[in-house]
Protein backbone atom coordinates (compact mmCIF):
# COMPACT_ATOMS: atom_id res chain seq x y z
CA UNK A 1 0.00 0.00 0.00
CA UNK A 2 1.29 3.32 -0.71
CA UNK A 3 1.15 6.02 2.22
CA UNK A 4 2.99 8.85 0.29
CA UNK A 5 1.87 11.81 -1.81
CA UNK A 6 -1.45 12.27 -2.98
CA UNK A 7 -4.86 10.97 -2.04
CA UNK A 8 -7.51 10.96 -4.55
CA UNK A 9 -10.26 9.85 -2.64
CA UNK A 10 -9.65 12.25 -0.01
CA UNK A 11 -9.52 14.93 -2.65
CA UNK A 12 -12.80 14.05 -3.86
CA UNK A 13 -14.47 14.01 -0.46
CA UNK A 14 -13.27 17.50 0.01
CA UNK A 15 -14.06 19.11 -3.38
CA UNK A 16 -17.59 17.49 -2.88
CA UNK A 17 -17.59 19.76 0.47
CA UNK A 18 -16.70 22.61 -1.07
CA UNK A 19 -19.30 22.04 -4.39
CA UNK A 20 -21.91 21.30 -0.86
CA UNK A 21 -21.19 25.26 0.03
CA UNK A 22 -23.07 26.26 -3.29
CA UNK A 23 -26.27 24.16 -2.78
CA UNK A 24 -29.16 25.51 -0.15
CA UNK A 25 -28.07 24.28 3.42
CA UNK A 26 -31.77 24.33 4.85
CA UNK A 27 -35.04 24.71 3.80
CA UNK A 28 -37.32 27.25 5.51
CA UNK A 29 -40.91 26.79 5.65
CA UNK A 30 -43.54 29.44 7.39
CA UNK A 31 -45.58 26.33 8.47
CA UNK A 32 -45.37 22.46 8.26
CA UNK A 33 -47.75 23.08 5.17
CA UNK A 34 -46.47 24.84 2.79
CA UNK A 35 -43.63 23.91 0.41
CA UNK A 36 -39.71 25.04 1.48
CA UNK A 37 -37.45 27.72 0.37
CA UNK A 38 -33.96 26.86 0.31
CA UNK A 39 -31.25 29.16 1.87
CA UNK A 40 -28.00 28.70 1.58
CA UNK A 41 -25.30 28.35 4.83
CA UNK A 42 -23.46 31.73 4.38
CA UNK A 43 -27.18 33.15 4.52
CA UNK A 44 -28.32 31.26 7.05
CA UNK A 45 -25.54 30.68 9.34
CA UNK A 46 -23.72 32.89 11.36
CA UNK A 47 -20.81 34.33 10.79
CA UNK A 48 -18.11 31.45 11.95
CA UNK A 49 -19.89 29.59 9.33
CA UNK A 50 -16.71 30.37 6.94
CA UNK A 51 -15.19 27.79 8.95
CA UNK A 52 -16.23 24.91 7.49
CA UNK A 53 -15.28 25.60 3.72
CA UNK A 54 -11.63 26.62 5.21
CA UNK A 55 -11.77 22.86 6.94
CA UNK A 56 -12.73 21.45 3.52
CA UNK A 57 -9.66 23.13 1.68
CA UNK A 58 -7.10 22.27 4.35
CA UNK A 59 -8.52 18.18 3.74
CA UNK A 60 -8.10 19.05 0.05
CA UNK A 61 -4.21 20.42 1.04
CA UNK A 62 -3.73 17.32 3.30
CA UNK A 63 -4.83 15.12 0.57
CA UNK A 64 -2.14 16.33 -1.59
CA UNK A 65 0.78 16.73 0.52
CA UNK A 66 -0.15 14.89 3.40
CA UNK A 67 -0.34 11.36 3.14
CA UNK A 68 1.49 9.13 5.22
CA UNK A 69 3.48 12.54 7.19
CA UNK A 70 0.25 14.47 8.61
CA UNK A 71 -2.13 11.40 9.51
CA UNK A 72 -2.70 13.00 13.13
CA UNK A 73 -3.58 16.51 11.78
CA UNK A 74 -5.87 14.64 9.04
CA UNK A 75 -7.57 13.28 11.55
CA UNK A 76 -8.46 16.52 13.69
CA UNK A 77 -9.46 18.22 10.85
CA UNK A 78 -11.99 15.39 9.81
CA UNK A 79 -13.39 15.67 13.55
CA UNK A 80 -13.52 19.06 13.53
CA UNK A 81 -15.57 19.58 10.11
CA UNK A 82 -17.71 16.65 11.57
CA UNK A 83 -18.53 18.96 14.06
CA UNK A 84 -18.97 21.90 12.15
CA UNK A 85 -21.39 19.98 9.71
CA UNK A 86 -23.56 19.05 12.55
CA UNK A 87 -23.77 22.01 14.50
CA UNK A 88 -24.04 24.24 11.58
CA UNK A 89 -27.39 22.79 10.78
CA UNK A 90 -28.62 23.40 13.97
CA UNK A 91 -27.04 27.08 14.03
CA UNK A 92 -29.19 27.94 11.20
CA UNK A 93 -31.65 26.83 12.27
CA UNK A 94 -31.47 29.14 15.15
CA UNK A 95 -30.58 32.08 13.07
CA UNK A 96 -33.99 31.23 11.08
CA UNK A 97 -36.26 30.38 13.43
CA UNK A 98 -37.46 33.30 16.14
CA UNK A 99 -40.38 33.87 18.93
CA UNK A 100 -42.04 35.83 16.44
CA UNK A 101 -42.86 32.74 14.13
CA UNK A 102 -43.36 29.71 16.40
CA UNK A 103 -45.02 28.02 13.41
CA UNK A 104 -41.58 28.07 11.05
CA UNK A 105 -39.88 24.81 10.41
CA UNK A 106 -36.62 24.27 8.93
CA UNK A 107 -34.65 21.26 7.89
CA UNK A 108 -31.85 20.23 6.32
CA UNK A 109 -31.14 21.03 2.43
CA UNK A 110 -29.23 19.54 -0.19
CA UNK A 111 -26.19 21.37 0.62
CA UNK A 112 -26.43 19.39 4.50
CA UNK A 113 -26.97 15.92 2.76
CA UNK A 114 -24.04 16.68 0.36
CA UNK A 115 -21.71 18.16 2.71
CA UNK A 116 -22.37 14.17 5.39
CA UNK A 117 -21.50 12.37 1.84
CA UNK A 118 -18.45 14.11 1.29
CA UNK A 119 -17.71 13.38 5.05
CA UNK A 120 -18.15 9.73 4.43
CA UNK A 121 -15.86 10.02 1.94
CA UNK A 122 -13.29 11.73 3.29
CA UNK A 123 -13.22 9.23 6.60
CA UNK A 124 -13.06 6.47 4.05
CA UNK A 125 -10.11 7.75 2.59
CA UNK A 126 -8.57 8.25 6.10
CA UNK A 127 -8.52 4.57 6.69
CA UNK A 128 -6.42 3.46 4.50
CA UNK A 129 -3.65 5.99 5.81
CA UNK A 130 -2.38 3.47 8.32
CA UNK A 131 -3.27 2.21 11.67
CA UNK A 132 -4.32 5.64 12.92
CA UNK A 133 -6.53 6.32 10.25
CA UNK A 134 -8.60 3.50 10.99
CA UNK A 135 -10.17 5.80 13.86
CA UNK A 136 -11.75 8.46 11.30
CA UNK A 137 -14.46 6.83 10.86
CA UNK A 138 -15.42 6.47 14.60
CA UNK A 139 -13.86 10.14 14.98
CA UNK A 140 -16.10 11.60 12.70
CA UNK A 141 -19.33 10.26 13.67
CA UNK A 142 -18.51 11.09 17.55
CA UNK A 143 -18.15 14.50 16.62
CA UNK A 144 -21.47 14.85 14.40
CA UNK A 145 -23.68 12.97 16.89
CA UNK A 146 -22.29 14.75 19.83
CA UNK A 147 -23.74 18.18 18.21
CA UNK A 148 -27.53 17.24 18.45
CA UNK A 149 -27.32 15.20 22.04
CA UNK A 150 -25.72 18.61 23.10
CA UNK A 151 -28.73 20.53 21.85
CA UNK A 152 -27.51 22.66 18.57
CA UNK A 153 -30.33 20.81 16.75
CA UNK A 154 -33.18 22.29 19.13
CA UNK A 155 -34.44 24.57 16.90
CA UNK A 156 -34.80 21.94 13.91
CA UNK A 157 -38.12 21.06 12.28
CA UNK A 158 -37.93 16.96 13.70
CA UNK A 159 -37.00 18.40 17.46
CA UNK A 160 -39.52 20.88 17.39
CA UNK A 161 -42.30 18.49 16.64
CA UNK A 162 -40.63 16.07 18.48
CA UNK A 163 -41.15 18.27 21.14
CA UNK A 164 -44.74 18.90 20.69
CA UNK A 165 -45.72 14.84 21.18
CA UNK A 166 -43.00 14.25 23.51
CA UNK A 167 -45.28 13.53 26.73
CA UNK A 168 -46.78 10.50 24.08
CA UNK A 169 -44.16 9.24 22.66
CA UNK A 170 -42.38 6.74 23.96
CA UNK A 171 -45.60 4.87 25.58
CA UNK A 172 -46.93 4.97 22.05
CA UNK A 173 -44.00 3.67 20.64
CA UNK A 174 -44.14 0.90 23.44
CA UNK A 175 -47.61 0.12 22.51
CA UNK A 176 -46.51 -0.31 18.41
CA UNK A 177 -43.73 -2.55 19.20
CA UNK A 178 -45.71 -4.69 21.35
CA UNK A 179 -48.69 -5.15 18.94
CA UNK A 180 -46.00 -5.59 16.29
CA UNK A 181 -44.17 -8.39 18.08
CA UNK A 182 -46.84 -9.93 19.17
CA UNK A 183 -48.59 -10.02 15.34
CA UNK A 184 -44.58 -11.40 14.64
CA UNK A 185 -44.94 -13.82 17.29
CA UNK A 186 -48.87 -15.32 16.35
CA UNK A 187 -47.25 -15.36 12.47
CA UNK A 188 -43.90 -17.66 13.60
CA UNK A 189 -46.67 -20.07 15.78
CA UNK A 190 -48.99 -20.23 12.58
CA UNK A 191 -46.19 -20.15 9.82
CA UNK A 192 -43.20 -22.53 11.28
CA UNK A 193 -45.60 -25.45 11.64
CA UNK A 194 -47.69 -25.03 8.10
CA UNK A 195 -44.36 -24.27 6.64
CA UNK A 196 -43.18 -27.33 8.31
CA UNK A 197 -46.24 -29.83 7.08
CA UNK A 198 -46.34 -28.20 3.40
CA UNK A 199 -42.33 -29.15 3.73
CA UNK A 200 -43.08 -33.15 4.48
CA UNK A 201 -46.27 -33.18 3.18
CA UNK A 202 -47.20 -33.04 -0.86
CA UNK A 203 -50.93 -33.33 -0.40
CA UNK A 204 -50.88 -30.71 2.24
CA UNK A 205 -48.47 -28.22 0.63
CA UNK A 206 -51.15 -27.11 -2.20
CA UNK A 207 -53.23 -26.65 0.46
CA UNK A 208 -51.44 -24.59 2.73
CA UNK A 209 -49.50 -22.58 -0.49
CA UNK A 210 -52.92 -22.17 -1.96
CA UNK A 211 -54.23 -20.83 0.72
CA UNK A 212 -51.19 -18.37 1.36
CA UNK A 213 -51.80 -17.37 -1.92
CA UNK A 214 -54.93 -16.21 -1.72
CA UNK A 215 -54.56 -14.37 1.07
CA UNK A 216 -51.28 -12.15 -0.29
CA UNK A 217 -53.47 -11.68 -3.85
CA UNK A 218 -56.73 -10.14 -1.69
CA UNK A 219 -55.62 -6.68 -1.01
CA UNK A 220 -54.74 -5.56 2.49
CA UNK A 221 -57.01 -3.04 2.51
CA UNK A 222 -59.89 -4.82 1.35
CA UNK A 223 -58.98 -7.80 3.55
CA UNK A 224 -59.10 -5.20 6.73
CA UNK A 225 -62.56 -3.90 5.71
CA UNK A 226 -63.73 -7.56 5.80
CA UNK A 227 -62.35 -8.33 9.07
CA UNK A 228 -62.94 -5.01 10.93
CA UNK A 229 -66.50 -6.08 11.68
CA UNK A 230 -65.71 -8.93 13.31
CA UNK A 231 -62.75 -7.01 15.35
CA UNK A 232 -64.89 -4.57 16.61
CA UNK A 233 -67.07 -7.05 18.12
CA UNK A 234 -64.68 -8.83 19.64
CA UNK A 235 -62.62 -5.76 20.77
CA UNK A 236 -65.71 -4.03 22.92
CA UNK A 237 -65.01 -4.00 26.47
CA UNK A 238 -61.62 -5.83 25.54
CA UNK A 239 -58.26 -3.44 26.88
CA UNK A 240 -54.58 -4.10 25.75
CA UNK A 241 -53.70 -5.72 28.84
CA UNK A 242 -56.56 -8.46 28.52
CA UNK A 243 -55.62 -9.32 25.54
CA UNK A 244 -51.33 -9.56 25.83
CA UNK A 245 -52.95 -11.90 28.73
CA UNK A 246 -54.69 -13.78 26.26
CA UNK A 247 -52.02 -14.12 24.18
CA UNK A 248 -49.45 -15.51 26.68
CA UNK A 249 -47.87 -12.15 27.42
CA UNK A 250 -47.47 -10.26 30.55
CA UNK A 251 -51.02 -9.32 31.77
Amino acid sequence: MNTSGRDPTLLLGSALGLAALALPWVSVRANRLVLGEGVGLLGSAPAWAWALPLLWAALGAAALWGRGRWTGAALALLTLTAAAISALLGAAALELVSPQTPLARVSPGSGFWLSSAALYVAAFALTRWGSLGRWAGLLATGAFVAMPLLGWWRDLGLAQEYANVAASFWPQLGIHLGLSLTALALALVLGLPLGLAAARNQRLSGAILGTAGFLQTVPSVALFGLVLPIFAALGRGTTLGQYLAWAGGPP
